[in-house]
């Protein structure tokens, strides 16, 4: 089980409710004709269908009116299946037990990593990309994945909800994410906008949906449809409204692709669901995603960096600054740091991401065990040894980012351990620096208030937490994110190194 799940009844139709997110209804006839339809009768014979995501409220039933057909659904949470068969309708109950249908639980990428199948229409039924969790079926890595699984001439088809009387800037943005990430992976993308925007994406080049071959068969295989009629299809295809979408996103100023380092849609997304509140907010949102990295690195090296400049001619008032800015880098890094750790742990197990407390169960034991070290350990050198605490910080997270520049490294095959690993040395990190920060700022012999060090820490981590998950990573990406903070520990190590006048015994 993978949540919450709770079931609401209005009259006689039950809603489905995971952790508080509204998963479907007990049958959604129109959403599911929409988006199987679309893409199997794009198809000259599909033969081979995967399912990825909800299934049991109405695609499997529309999937099986191909006849001989083998669909293989793949759902991450069973509970909400078995919970959900309770309320559905007979015909939706009965699909679930076809010997044509196959059910597969757990993560869609690591069915994809562990399957050598090939389909002819891939369908993927996942809600938009809002979250971190939702935003790894929306990059091009997963879309990689779904390629090489897609047998010759086959289809691969998504949904996002849209709006195509009036394009805001915020959903022309989400869209143009999404269509450009599919168009890095597949040479043919079409789009087939209404209230909800259909993508049929094909590995031949040059494809566009044939239209009278849809209609043909649809009407040879006479399938009684309720929406999706000869009619439905013409119109889909042919109105203004998809040629102008279509246009739009293929001339986008902001065709910036979304990938599992740089979660760009997860932004566009959560913008887009902030204009509906406060359209201000939101443009303001869309302005700081069009920032370069330049400007932003100066920024944060001008605000961690200004306890650093000269202005304090008292030796023991620079040692005091110093103290506190340095730690307050160190706290800014070390929660950035993690907070990329629970990114990067969530994108290689997105179904395992109840493990994220043993994440933070390392760090804080790290914490732990390097402030027990710091503490015995601590000599009358406190600026020596944070220098170097400061430049191994530099050497580490600059490795990191050429690590994550290798495909083989984090992001393919990692072992969860090394997550861990990584959580702890973080965590000991911080605790180890504390004790010798403490005594740079009490060894200038004013340090009347032994609390302002722990205050700098907590003031560095809130940024951090903030920084990182609202900005840097969804807008900069992992990469310049941590280059960003090897470059603020490297502006500590520099001060560190030319100043000797900090009235501390250790030069």
């Amino acid at each position: 089980m993978h949540g919450n799940i709770a079931v609401t009844r209005l009259g006689d139709q039950f809603n489905f409710y995971q952790s508080g997110g509204l998963i479907g209804s007990a049958r959604e006839q129109l959403a599911s004709e929409l988006l199987v339809h679309l893409p199997m009768l794009a198809h000259p014979s599909p033969e081979k269908v995967l399912l990825l995501g909800t299934g049991f409220n109405g695609p499997l039933p529309e999937v099986l009116k191909y006849g001989a057909v083998e669909v293989t659904n793949v759902d991450i949470d069973p509970e909400l299946v078995r919970v959900a068969e309770r309320y559905l309708p007979g015909d939706l109950r009965s699909a679930l037990c076809d010997k044509r249908v196959r059910i597969a639980n757990g993560d869609p990428r690591a069915f994809l990593d562990s399957s050598e199948e090939k389909w002819d229409v891939v369908i993927m039924n996942f809600p938009d990309p809002g979250t971190v969790l939702l935003n790894r079926n929306f990059t091009v890595e997963f879309f990689q994945k779904i390629k090489k699984h897609l047998a010759p001439e086959g289809i691969f088809a998504l949904r996002l909800d849209f709006s195509p009387n009036y394009i805001s800037p915020e959903l022309e943005r989400l869209g143009s994410s999404v269509y450009a990430t599919l168009h890095q992976v597949f040479p043919s993308v079409t789009v087939l906008p209404e209230d909800t925007a259909y993508f049929l994406a094909s590995t031949e080049g040059r494809w566009i949906p044939p239209l009278e071959k849809m209609i043909e068969r649809l009407r040879a295989k006479d399938i009684g449809n309720s929406f999706v009629t000869s009619g439905l299809i013409r119109d889909r295809i042919t109105n203004s409204r998809a040629l102008r979408v279509q246009t739009i996103f293929e001339n986008a100023l902001h065709e910036v692709k979304n990938t599992d380092r740089v979660p760009r849609s997860c932004y566009f997304s959560l913008v887009r669901w902030i204009s509906h509140f406060h359209s201000g907010l939101s443009r303001r949102l869309l302005d700081l995603s069009e920032v370069p990295f330049g400007f932003v690195a100066v920024f944060f090296l001008f605000l961690f960096g200004f306890p650093f400049l000269p202005g304090n001619s008292d030796p023991s008032g620079r040692a005091r600054r110093f103290a506190c800015g340095a730690v307050r880098i160190s706290g800014f890094s070390i929660m950035v740091f993690e907070i990329i750790l629970i990114y990067l742990f969530q994108v290689c197990y997105g179904d395992l991401y109840y493990r994220i407390a043993w994440l933070i169960t390392a760090f804080m034991t790290g914490m732990a065990a390097g402030a027990l070290i710091g503490i015995r350990k601590r000599s009358s050198a406190p600026q020596r040894i944070l220098r170097g605490i400061h430049l191994m910080a530099v050497f580490f997270y600059g490795g990191m980012v050429f690590l994550l520049s290798r495909n083989s490294c984090f992001l393919i095959g990692t072992h969860g351990a090394v997550f861990y690993g990584l959580a702890f040395l973080g965590g000991g990190w911080i605790g180890f620096e504390f004790p010798f920060a403490n005594a740079l700022y009490l060894d200038s012999g004013k340090g009347e208030k032994p609390g302002a060090v722990y205050a700098a820490d907590l003031t560095g981590s809130c940024l951090g937490a903030f920084c990182a998950s609202g900005f840097l990573i969804p807008i900069w990406g992992v990469p310049r994110t941590l280059v960003l903070i090897a470059l603020l520990n490297g502006v500590v190590f520099l001060f560190l190194f030319f100043r000797k006048d900090l009235g501390s015994k250790d030069v």
